[in-house]
């Protein structure tokens, strides 16, 4: 945990160390009960620098909100997130848990891209002035940057199986070559230079699609402790807000303990309030995923070793759902629940009601994904998503709710009315896949699945804040779907080696190269690369003789990033 602290803490150099130091003693002085961590990155980013933010307070993310009312009623509650922009997350935090009859609330931020507006609402600041542009662009990018080197995930909404590397592993290069060998083009890694200083790495596994549904787990490797946080991950067409899981499965059990907690859970799915019909969806996604664990886990059990008998994390799970549920999961975990077939798996994954997605209408807006199929049909699909959600952020007015300009499913009336509405639209994995499958044009690697380029690159753009994965609610059923986050898509790598080569030059020769000389900066590139005079992820790869690039799959394992090919649309080269 130490070594943890040190690296993220380092990351986060540029916020200003004594401003977090602010924010947790504005919190311990307030000695809440219960404290509740606004949007995915705030539990982890408090146990990674191991903030104390009292000494006997309960935390939990705002997700748990809906499972923690009996924590609520009575107590003195505060609610913290690291940045206010427009603060309609925030907001909307305080404002449910007020339905639940707090003694009292208060609002806690390390800063504010308005600082007035954020004070006018009641939140304490840490940095009690506005954050200029630029320094709100450098915390906003380093959060997801420094958390990228903690072993866990940013997404919360998972099972987490702590598991300990098995001998002869002690590498990311022996675990890469394993699950290569293992897995093929079914894996994919979203390593940089960073995680692999700070001695963490990450990979995706991706099995075969059933019924519609994502199935995949993700690998959050520390070679530091010899561990790996194994994450299985059942992503569903639709969900069911139901129990539909096998009977005698620990999925089932599972389902009604969580679910129990919550208020007026008995009602069907139909009559469900939004905060419950929230929490439902989040409780069947954690369900469909621990019903996929252990098979999945024994595939990977030639390199990862379950630490203990317990199904997952449940620290990590009472964050997500509150100390009750919390509670009767360690309950109904020392019972034994019996071993699901193949045939149950397949009827689950196949059910009609999880495999048809709920309509969606964003994918044909013009406005909306015309540059995304422009940029696919160059090859570029980083690009081409990057594009695809920051023109629905315009749409939806993600910096400003004023700027809503979609007629339906909301009018601007009704976002006007609730703002957060707007930031429940999204893309499904399906339409992403969708599009991708119409438009995209690989000319490195035309054989690879549509699917497996959109899960690669969905990986790559949660890790660094890009995509903030949530669910849309419809009447009767829900979609997990996906969104602009607050930081936008990087290419640290290449452009710390960009800059490396250059400084390197003498002026007259960078002059140069800067005013023409591609073939001849890929080449240097390609050179340092290979000749370990700077330390990087990345190798290099050559389309034929005389052509030297960096490649997908010898690179960074995503497309859209050869060096110089970047640096031209940069505007860096003519």
């Amino acid at each position: 945990m130490r070594n943890d602290i040190e690296t993220v803490d380092a990351a986060l150099k540029p916020l200003h160390s004594e401003a977090w130091q602010a924010l947790v003693d504005g919190v311990r002085d307030y000695s809440p009960d219960l404290v509740v961590l606004v949007a995915r990155k705030m539990p982890r980013l408090v146990e990674a620098l191991n903030l104390s933010l009292g000494d006997y307070a309960v935390c939990v993310s705002d997700h748990a909100i809906p499972f923690v009312h009996q924590n609520i009623k009575g107590a003195r509650v505060a609610i913290v997130d690291d940045i206010w922009n427009v603060g309609t997350t925030m907001l909307r935090a305080r404002d449910r848990v007020l339905l639940a009859a707090p003694r009292e609330v208060q609002l806690f931020a390390l800063a504010a891209k308005n600082a007035e507006t954020a004070l006018e609402s009641g939140v304490n600041l840490a940095l009690p002035r506005s954050l200029p542009a630029e320094r709100h662009r450098i915390l906003v990018d380093a959060v997801p940057r420094a958390l990228r080197c903690v072993a866990k995930p940013y997404d919360v909404d998972f099972p987490i199986v702590p598991c300990t590397i098995r001998a002869p592993f002690s590498s990311w290069h022996t675990c890469w070559q394993w699950l290569s060998d293992k897995f093929g083009d079914f894996v994919h890694s979203t390593v940089d230079d960073a995680q692999l200083k700070a001695g963490v790495a990450r990979a995706s596994i991706n099995l075969p699609r059933v019924g519609g549904w994502t199935l995949k787990a993700r690998l959050y490797f520390d070679f530091k402790t010899g561990s790996c946080n194994f994450v299985p991950m059942a992503l569903a067409p639709s969900l069911s807000l139901a129990n539909d899981y096998p009977k005698g499965s620990f999925s089932r059990a599972l389902f009604d303990a969580v679910s129990n907690t919550l208020e007026k859970q008995q009602s069907p799915a139909q009559d469900l309030d939004p905060e419950n019909k929230d929490g439902v969806a989040r409780v069947n996604t954690f369900c469909d995923s621990v019903l996929i664990s252990d098979a999945f886990l024994e595939l990977c059990s030639g390199l990862l070793q379950k630490q203990s008998l317990e199904p997952f994390s449940v620290s990590d799970f009472g964050i997500q759902f509150g100390p009750a549920a919390r509670k009767r999961c360690e309950e109904i975990a020392k019972c034994d629940f019996r071993q699901i077939t193949y045939a149950e798996l397949e009827t689950h994954f196949g059910s009609e009601i999880r495999s048809t997605p709920a309509p969606s209408f964003l994918v044909e807006e013009p406005a909306i994904a015309h540059r995304c199929r422009e940029f696919l049909s160059q090859g570029l699909s980083r690009f081409g998503l990057d594009a695809l959600i920051q023109d629905l952020a315009r749409a939806v007015g993600a910096d400003d709710p004023d700027a809503y300009s979609l007629s339906r499913p909301y009018s601007a009336d009704e976002i006007k009315s609730d703002p957060y509405l707007r930031l429940r639209l999204g893309f499904t994995y399906e339409e992403i896949v969708q599009l991708f499958r119409k438009h995209y044009s690989d000319v490195w690697h035309p054989s690879r699945l549509p699917e497996l380029i959109v899960s690669d690159l969905l990986d790559t753009f949660i890790d660094h804040g890009a995509i903030v994965p949530t669910f849309t609610l419809h009447p009767d059923k829900c979609t997990r779907v996906y969104r602009k986050g607050e930081a936008n898509p990087r290419w640290d790598d290449e452009l710390t080696r960009l800059l490396f080569t250059l400084k390197k030059m003498p002026e007259v020769e960078r002059t140069e190269v800067l005013e023409g000389g591609r073939t001849r900066i890929a080449k240097i590139n390609a050179i340092l690369a290979l000749s370990g005079a700077y330390d990087t992820a990345l190798t290099t790869g050559a389309l034929e003789r005389g052509n030297v690039g960096m490649l997908l799959n010898s690179v960074v394992e995503r497309e859209g990033t050869e060096l110089t090919g970047l640096m031209r649309r940069f505007g860096l080269l003519n």
